[in-house]
């Protein structure tokens, strides 16, 4: 039997299944429904009343370039171990698809693996957005990009004098991430990405605002052994981060040009830090379930997953 819980659900049910499927610890499970209990909706699966499977929703959206719709974050499926191959999961992702799709909200996950992309069509949900990593390494006076398929680019590198860079609150990154929506970009409530740039911060990771000349962008970086790894693409804050040729001044419409300019915000920041490499994770894999009457992009962007 399923049953529904929502953010009054007792934690002490909660823990053995998220500590044996992601092993957390108790402190840092209790800390994420703190942060996230009053946004977030937890659904059970039970036997014999017994808690064995459970999921999460968190509030998000998605734009598709013309207007704002609600989505829903899927996040910490699981089921204990010795209560699994029975359909528990399925059963409960299937019921929670239901509900949300009923209420013209739209489901999406990101898959712990490529191996449960097929466990999730089953269930009715679509490939709508694949994993992208683009490495960059300095070459005299070029950076030289590639992705995990082969495919590479050249981008002439930038100088890095004049810039400058200073930390910022998650709080102030949330702000500059909601003024620069993408079309197809799935989006957290501000809660969560908040506590996600926290878990960032934690581990390691940096925040922070590189200005260059009139424009400024806001990063998300770590550098370790000359490697700068960014975890998703820079958020430039106004129209462009440099001038383009004859003096005009290029939007942020076109894809292709907002991605180069990402590209070379990054270029800026690996000159600031003296980093001889970059890693910048563009995408996250993303599965939806489609909402009737809502036509969104072929391909579905979300960064800064609760990992």
């Amino acid at each position: 039997m399923c049953s529904h819980r929502e953010v009054n659900v007792d934690i002490r049910e909660i823990l053995p299944i998220w500590q044996a499927c992601f092993g957390d610890s108790e402190e840092d499970i209790r800390r994420f429904f703190e942060v996230l209990g009053d946004c977030t909706e937890s659904y059970l699966c039970r036997e014999q009343g017994q808690a064995v499977s459970m999921v999460h929703v968190i509030p998000a959206c998605v734009w598709d370039g013309r207007r704002v719709y609600p989505a829903a974050y899927l996040y910490a499926v699981g089921t204990l171990p010795k209560f699994r191959g029975r359909g528990y999961s399925s059963k409960l992702v299937k019921s929670v698809l239901r509900e949300l799709t009923r209420r013209g909200i739209m489901p999406f996950l990101v898959p712990a693996g490529e191996g449960l992309v097929v466990f999730y069509e089953r269930l009715g949900m679509e490939l709508r957005g694949t994993e992208k990593v683009l490495t960059g390494e300095l070459k005299e006076e070029c950076w030289e990009w590639a992705d995990q398929n082969g495919q590479s680019c050249q981008v002439e590198q930038k100088e890095a004098g004049g810039c400058s860079l200073a930390e910022i609150s998650a709080r102030e990154y949330v702000e500059l991430r909601r003024r620069s929506l993408r079309p197809g970009e799935v989006r957290l409530a501000e809660t969560a990405q908040e506590y996600a740039l926290e878990l960032w911060r934690a581990e390691g990771g940096s925040i922070g605002i590189l200005s260059a000349g009139k424009y400024r962008s806001g990063v998300l970086y770590e550098l370790k052994d000359g490697v700068l790894t960014l975890p998703e693409f820079p958020r430039l804050e106004a129209g462009a981060l440099y001038r383009a040729p004859e003096g005009r001044e290029q939007g942020l419409e076109n894809q292709e040009n907002r991605e180069k300019q990402g590209l070379q915000a990054a270029m800026i920041l690996a000159g600031a830090l003296g980093a001889k490499q970059i890693r910048l994770h563009c995408s996250h894999y993303v599965m939806a379930a489609a909402v009737e009457g809502v036509m969104l992009p072929k391909e579905l962007w979300f960064r800064l997953a609760l990992d």
